[in-house]
């Protein structure tokens, strides 16, 4: 954060990376909290193994919750490397509104990235409730 106070341009903010913080300092609640309004965009996947974020220590339902308390309206964007078949790796975000493939890519014909086989999915709003947090799938 010193980096980004000391440049001091409002278009330059910090991307939180759940997966690393966990790797580098843990305790993400309380990161979470600190950070707050300081962060755009929250990337996530599962620890370990960068897979799908319902797999793994991390407690994201918790820290969802968490984000919508703390008014948080920006993206959650998922970069994981599925443990199978892409859409099969979507079902941890039914509860959270992401109803499948046909919600993150609308064209017939999804090109290798959007199959997975790059990295990230184009991004499908998820609504918890009104005013909920949004999530990009992975």
């Amino acid at each position: 954060m010193q980096v980004i106070d000391a440049v001091g341009h409002s278009n330059l903010q910090l991307q939180l990376d759940l997966y690393h913080v966990q790797i580098m300092e843990g305790d993400l609640a309380h990161r979470v909290r600190a950070l707050a309004g300081r962060y755009p965009h929250v990337q996530i996947a599962g620890n370990p193994g960068r897979h799908e974020p319902d797999v793994g220590e991390i407690n994201y339902p918790f820290l969802f919750d968490l984000f919508d308390e703390l008014g948080y309206s920006g993206w959650i964007g998922c970069e994981y490397r599925p443990k199978g078949e892409t859409r099969a790796g979507l079902g941890w975000a039914k509860r959270y509104g992401i109803g499948g493939w046909s919600a993150i890519c609308p064209s017939p014909q999804p090109s290798p990235r959007e199959r997975g086989e790059g990295a990230h999915l184009y991004p499908s709003p998820r609504v918890r409730g009104e005013g909920g947090t949004r999530a990009a799938g992975g």
